[in-house]
């Protein structure tokens, strides 16, 4: 697993040289390769980021959040936090606050070259970053909640939380499954049971993969699987897939937040204290809903399909584009200043 992000870097920074020294009527075939390079090194970055960087910071910040958050709460903030916190401490918050970033950026790189370049920095910075500071903030959010549960559970009890999200990541497997739709049956009845097993070890992949990648946030990962049988697939489009994803974390967050107001005996400040617990529900919230604004703001102005995302019209009650009218109940598309007929 270590070095198989390393040799998928070296081998996308060999083809990037090739691209850069190659001649003109070779370059578009160079460009093509390269950027299926980019997707297997980012790929397989996010791979090792999934499997390693998943539940490392979660005991990271069950150990460090208590006494982070008293030292924040004596009035003098940061400073206090800098001064008074131990070297160990400091190296765990370090640590954790390391892993957090990965997380989200590794997630947002991902998405940035399965793009083809539209959410590059250099062609799209503003998007980059509003996918970015979205990552952050749900990853953030969900992490918090996740550790709560785990505090709600009483002292030391770490493996329940670890349960509860094998249970999530199997649920979001599931429902990758399900969206992605896949259907082998026009080929998998000719093949030999050897073969059968390895479309199953394939399609197994793609659950663990897409359900580990959905711990914190919606991501849809492209394993070899949906690459190698796009035509015997059918995805359901991405705004249905986020909608209702992002609908899970959201209720996942409010059912842990109602368990641990409930659970009075939580030796953990601010659980503790009524006021405090619900002011920090509150920020937890707004930053949640922060992350799914920053989501809508990246799709409505700065996606690549921005320009042919449907709209509704209230007055008249259809959807449309810029140049088209889509009508309700139909799959057909009139033309806004079409004559009619």
């Amino acid at each position: 697993m270590f070095f198989w992000p390393a040799f998928q870097m070296l081998k996308n920074f060999i083809q990037q040289v090739k691209l850069l020294t190659a001649r003109a009527h070779d370059r578009q075939k160079m460009a093509k390769k390269a950027l299926q390079y980019e997707i297997n090194k980012t790929y397989a970055h996010l791979i090792e980021v999934i499997f390693e960087s998943s539940f490392q910071p979660l005991l990271q910040w069950y150990i460090v959040f208590p006494g982070i958050y008293a030292l924040l709460q004596n009035g003098n903030g940061f400073r206090s936090f800098f001064n008074d916190t131990s070297f160990k401490n400091l190296l765990e918050f370090s640590s954790w606050l390391l892993s957090l970033f990965s997380l989200a950026w590794s997630f947002t790189a991902y998405n940035a070259a399965m793009k083809n370049g539209a959410l590059s920095l250099d062609v799209n910075p503003v998007g980059r970053v509003l996918v970015f500071l979205s990552n952050l903030c749900l990853i953030f959010v969900r992490m918090n909640f996740i550790v709560f549960f785990m505090y709600s559970c009483g002292p030391g009890q770490f493996y329940p939380g670890v349960i509860a999200i094998l249970v999530h990541t199997f649920l979001m497997g599931s429902l990758h499954i399900w969206f992605v739709d896949y259907d082998t049956t026009p080929f998998a009845s000719s093949l030999n049971p050897l073969k059968r097993f390895k479309i199953f070890l394939n399609f197994a992949l793609s659950f663990l993969v897409n359900g580990l990648a959905n711990i914190y946030c919606h991501n849809y990962v492209d394993t070899k699987t949906e690459q190698k049988t796009k035509s015997f697939m059918k995805k359901i489009p991405s705004f249905e897939r986020q909608s209702v994803f992002d609908m899970v974390f959201l209720l996942e967050n409010i059912a842990i937040a109602i368990r641990a107001s409930l659970y009075d005996q939580i030796p953990v400040k601010p659980f503790d204290d009524f006021h405090a617990r619900s002011q920090l529900f509150a920020w937890l919230f707004f930053i949640h809903f922060t992350g799914l604004s920053l989501k809508l703001i990246y799709y409505k102005f700065f996606h690549i399909w921005k320009d042919v995302t449907t709209r509704f019209d209230f007055q008249s009650r259809s959807f449309y584009r810029e140049d088209e009218r889509v009508e309700l109940g139909f799959a057909r598309l009139k033309p806004k200043n079409a004559a009619s007929c």
